[in-house]
């Protein structure tokens, strides 16, 4: 055969390679056929809702511990209203933070998810009563390891 029909078929089965199935990890067996108690009680929550509570459950509204009084009873209203699935907290203090947290769950008929927007750390939204940390690319500059070690020994 000649060098170019050679590589036009390598070329050709390499690209059919693309396209085929991959195949799939075998799972390793069930070890129990009970259900979990938390398999339970989502399948119970998910039962006992209606199409709208299923659909808020699928969005997550911006938060804030920092904004007044309207704010918070906007986030209220969204809460109950729309059967919102969870939140995600931005500015403000800690203790204010986790005393909402309580008030907004106890609106909730489920748990609300709670996460908060602090790629860099907690001090850049709880800025009042936290440390701010260097950022990650301060971080990577460092050369020198022990520095390091000895920085995430004092962070933790």
């Amino acid at each position: 055969m000649n060098k170019t029909v050679i590589i036009v078929l390598i070329f050709v089965l390499w690209i059919a390679s693309a396209f085929l199935p991959l195949q799939q990890p075998q799972l390793p067996p069930k070890t129990t056929t009970a259900p979990l108690q938390a398999d339970i009680w989502v399948d119970s929550m998910y039962n006992s809702m209606s199409d709208d509570e299923r659909l808020g459950q699928l969005f997550m509204i911006r938060a804030h511990s920092d904004k007044g009084l309207d704010h918070i009873n906007e986030v209220k209203r969204q809460i109950q209203q729309y059967h919102i699935g969870g939140l995600c907290f931005f500015q403000g203090g800690p203790i204010r933070q986790a005393l909402l947290i309580n008030q907004y769950q106890a609106l909730s008929k489920t748990p609300l998810l709670v996460s908060m927007d602090a790629e860099w750390g907690l001090g850049m939204r709880l800025r009042d009563s936290t440390i701010s940390y260097p950022k990650q690319m301060m971080l990577g500059a460092i050369e020198d390891d022990q520095l390091l070690f000895a920085y995430v020994l004092l962070i933790h």
